[in-house]
């Protein structure tokens, strides 16, 4: 978790932040942010 994850949850008062990448694993960071390679990308809605 950066602070800039922290600040945009608050600022933009989002539920969940996602942070899309081109790896294999899914994971979370934290409560409300969750870690998601992008061939997953489509699952999220």
């Amino acid at each position: 978790m950066t602070k800039s994850m922290h600040v945009v949850l608050e600022d933009l008062k989002l539920d969940r932040l996602y942070v899309i990448y081109p790896g294999n694993l899914r994971y979370g960071l934290d409560e409300r942010v969750e870690v998601v390679p992008l061939d997953l990308l489509g699952s999220l809605a």
